[in-house]
């Protein structure tokens, strides 16, 4: 058993809609390395609209591009013997910080280092 299927999972009522990404005051969807990222964005309810008097916390989580990783192909049991796969993972986080949000609004900013591979 992984859990109890009689208690009801814990849906989050709101979501956080990212509003815009500027990298060194300019618009981007690329980030580069010891550059100055500013990400803006609000807290909405299911239906997009803005939850104005919602004061908190965000969490944000940023990840470097996905990497292509390989199976250890080790599961040899009886006759069933793994095959070779892969899959994409974002695995290195660039930026992980809190922000406060204020009447539904929030803005972080960080630099992304210059060495994603030691962020991990």
């Amino acid at each position: 058993m992984l859990g109890d299927p009689s208690i009801r999972l814990a849906y989050p009522t709101l979501k956080v809609i990212t509003e815009e990404i500027k990298q060194d005051g300019i618009v981007s969807d690329t980030l580069k390395a010891l550059s100055k990222v500013t990400i803006k964005g609000k807290v909405t309810d299911k239906n997009n609209v803005l939850q104005a008097n919602y004061n908190g916390t965000v969490y944000t989580t940023i990840f470097d591009k996905e990497k292509k990783i390989y199976n250890l192909v080790n599961d040899v049991s009886g006759n069933d013997v793994s095959l070779p796969d892969s899959f994409l993972l974002r695995k290195n986080i660039i930026y992980r910080g809190k922000s406060s949000v204020t009447n539904g609004e929030f803005t972080c900013s960080f630099i992304v280092p210059k060495d994603l591979v030691l962020v991990a």
